[in-house]
């Protein structure tokens, strides 16, 4: 073989492999970017909510209620719980019927100790916040399906 074609096909070697780390890191930054900003819009919902419950003295959840169903779709799917430390429900609202957030013993005692706790369920992303001030302490979960983040990463893919 010619110098002439060696030369060319490790060109063609090294071009293919710069393309590929190119190709992956772009993919990789971009997937890691996604879900911080999708774990990022769930913090702020947590928060909005428990800012928005210790507001209401006199206990009419059907502001939330009202706010949850008019939100416009940032996040699908979403599942919304506030609930004491101890477990007692105050607060339910999910966009499907039947698709409650159930926050398990585990959930609830990582959330009393680090304050915020980001978990799993079922199809779906969530996070627990704990909510303390003066006169409230309770914890608010939030769990929505980062749809807009999965069909990015589908186009990046190509398919």
């Amino acid at each position: 073989m010619s110098v002439r074609y060696k030369i060319a096909i490790w060109f063609a070697v090294l071009v293919t492999a710069i393309l590929a780390v190119v190709g992956f890191s772009i993919y990789f930054f971009s997937k890691t970017e996604r879900a911080d900003t999708f774990k990022y819009r769930l913090f702020n919902r947590a928060g909005s909510h428990a800012r928005m419950y210790a507001g209401l003295n006199n206990g009419n959840y059907s502001v939330l209620a009202r706010l949850d169903s008019a939100t416009v779709a940032s996040l699908y799917y979403k599942s919304i719980s506030i609930l004491s430390r101890d477990g007692a429900y105050f607060y339910s609202y999910s966009d499907k019927a039947g698709d409650s957030l159930v926050i398990d013993n585990h959930i609830r005692e990582r959330v009393i100790i680090e304050g915020t706790y980001y978990f799993n369920y079922r199809q779906k992303k969530g996070v627990a916040i704990q909510y303390t001030d003066d006169s409230h302490n309770f914890i608010v979960a939030v769990a929505a399906e980062d749809i807009d983040g999965q069909e990015f990463l589908q186009q990046l893919k190509g398919y």
